[in-house]
């Protein structure tokens, strides 16, 4: 089941409709109080073709990055500094993360027009290289825990769905989780690999997912909150 990033408003004057609206490249939901999050959750499942088609006709306004020394960029929930190391001969463009900094190693020849496709090339490669080496390790830690098993994982370039589980088996997982903190990709994990016990968003998921991550809701509410800010 598909993982949709959402506001919810939660409304007195609304009777028995949930009412849901895309704009700005973000999806809200308003709903009368009584209505459960699992029905939310199953309605907002029912459009997702409509939701995910309402998005990719609008266009999320983002601030171009300069890639310049001493820029910030989000690794793990964090504003990590790029430090740009120049190199006169001409070889390959690599990013490497030590904890503090990620260090750029770029051929000092290269054009403004070239030297900015490189970078991007060379961060999106290490972003995900560095989500996938993750992503592998906290599934199988997570598909042990709960005794199943699962065919692959695929990391997808999408702008709605953080995670979703195949009948296949297959858990694919949005590229943009590698700007979140670690819990937060915990939770997507979590959500994703209970899926291959609970197919639905039923109590006994939604018990199982809590088992595993106490702090769930709020994690949940910190991908609706912003989710919109990543941006890879």
């Amino acid at each position: 089941m598909s993982n949709i990033k959402y506001t919810l408003n939660r409304s007195k004057k609304l009777l028995g409709n949930i009412n849901l609206k895309v704009k700005n490249g973000e999806v809200s939901v308003s709903a009368p109080f009584w209505v459960s999050l699992s029905v939310i959750e199953n309605f907002l499942e029912s459009k997702r073709d409509w939701i995910i088609r309402a998005l990719s006709r609008q266009e999320v306004v983002t601030v171009p990055k300069s890639y310049t020394d001493g820029e910030k960029h989000l690794l793990y929930g964090n504003q990590i500094p790029l430090v740009i190391k120049k190199t006169k001969t001409l070889s390959q463009t690599t990013v490497s993360f030590d904890t503090q900094n990620l260090t750029l190693n770029i051929f000092d020849g290269f054009t403004d027009h070239f030297y900015t496709k490189e970078v991007e090339k060379a961060l999106t490669s290490f972003y995900l290289q560095e989500l996938s080496f993750y992503l592998t390790e906290k599934v199988n830690h997570y598909t042990k825990l709960l005794g199943v098993d699962y065919s692959k994982i695929e990391i997808k370039k999408v702008s709605s769905i953080w995670g979703s589980c195949s009948p296949q088996k297959v858990l694919s997982f949005n590229r943009k989780l590698i700007q979140s903190p670690k819990e937060i990709i915990d939770y997507v994990v979590i959500h994703e690999v209970c899926h291959l016990k609970e197919a639905n968003h039923s109590s006994r998921f939604w018990a199982q997912v809590s088992k595993l991550d106490k702090d769930f809701k709020n994690h949940r509410r910190w991908l609706h909150q912003n989710g919109v800010k990543l941006d890879i």
